[in-house]
């Protein structure tokens, strides 16, 4: 009965490491434990009932952390990602929109009243304008992952940096 867990922990253990291919993990299994391929085969089956047994568990756990997480958020009224794109598409058609007028609101007073009028966009005004709409689209793309690297370019570039440090 001792072997039997063994036998059954080896075959496990692969499993976890991804080896899930049934004839690579037969393979090590014989070698490593000189038995043959039917006794392998039982072995195998009761392995790979613990092993979905286990990720099920495992997923069902990080699916019910990640509803917690989802219902803490909500709690602390933090926005989800599709609001905060929301506000933020929101904020770049109203800055567009001020672009497009080309007027803004100015104030003055005379003999003691207010007065509220419209006037032109100076050119410091624009340029303001301007650099908050990039910054606003900046900030949608960063929360899109529209520009990030991608694996294999951060890969590429860390091989090239390490051949001009090493001198290859």
């Amino acid at each position: 009965m001792q072997n039997k867990q063994i036998y059954i922990d080896f075959i496990l253990k692969e499993l976890n490491k991804g080896n899930v291919k049934y004839n690579d993990v037969c393979l090590l299994f014989c070698i490593k434990f000189d038995l043959t391929k039917q006794s392998f085969n039982k072995y195998w089956k009761i392995a790979n009932a613990e092993h979905t047994e286990q990720r099920e568990t495992i997923n069902n756990a990080k699916l019910t952390a990640t509803i917690e997480q989802e219902k803490e958020a909500v709690k602390m009224g933090l926005k989800s990602k599709q609001d905060r794109l929301f506000d933020l598409q929101k904020q770049c058609e109203r800055l567009e929109l001020k672009l497009s007028e080309n007027i803004t609101d100015c104030h003055t007073f005379e003999k003691g009243k207010l007065i509220t009028g419209t006037r032109p966009l100076n050119i410091l005004e624009i340029a303001k304008l301007e650099l908050s709409l990039k910054e606003v689209r900046s900030e949608i793309s960063k929360i899109e992952g529209d520009y990030s690297a991608t694996k294999t370019e951060t890969e590429i570039k860390l091989n090239k940096t390490a051949r001009i440090i090493i001198g290859d």
